[in-house]
């Protein structure tokens, strides 16, 4: 049901496109685990860019507000329980086909949680009523910009490059 419900999104359909590209799911989960990047804030950020322009200051602040409440409470919690049940298995002592359907179940649940993410990311950019197709990706790497900026992460050559497999596969 969820499925179906967010498919109307277009950014969501637009993130499982290009996440699914060859490079890009690695990349997103580099700069996540090394550097801290919110991966659904990254692929809003080229998403926004591409169709709908660059991101004012106050838009992305809302943006980030949001989304490290919600990572914190809600994403983060569930993807550490899958993590420590798929790294602790066998110290669990409970039967190994019981704990890994729950294991995806909580893979499910920790999907969903990023699915309302980004269709309330896209809701809070007020973002889908106005579209361009123009391809715009300066605007896309203003808005990854900004938001490295806002994180304080540095554009070392590794940043760089790991972007640049997400926004070449545009």
């Amino acid at each position: 049901m969820i499925l179906t419900e967010m498919s109307s999104n277009d950014f969501w359909s637009f993130s499982v496109t290009l996440y699914s590209k060859h490079g890009v799911a690695d990349s997103c989960l580099a700069l996540q685990n090394e550097h801290g990047l919110d991966v659904n804030l990254m692929l809003f950020c080229i998403w926004y860019g591409k169709y709908h322009g660059e991101l004012s200051s106050s838009q992305l602040d809302e943006l980030l507000d949001f989304s490290l409440l919600w990572a914190t409470n809600v994403v983060k919690p569930l993807r550490q329980a899958r993590r420590w049940i798929k790294q602790n298995r066998d110290d669990c002592e409970i039967p190994a086909e019981r704990l890994e359907s729950f294991r995806e179940r909580v893979k499910k649940l920790e999907l969903e949680a990023e699915q309302l993410q980004q269709n309330r990311l896209q809701q809070l950019a007020h973002a889908g009523s106005e579209r361009h197709d123009d391809g715009n990706t300066v605007a896309s790497e203003r808005n990854l910009d900004r938001y490295l900026q806002c994180l304080g992460v540095e554009k070392t050559e590794s940043v760089v490059r790991l972007l640049g497999v997400i926004t070449d596969s545009l």
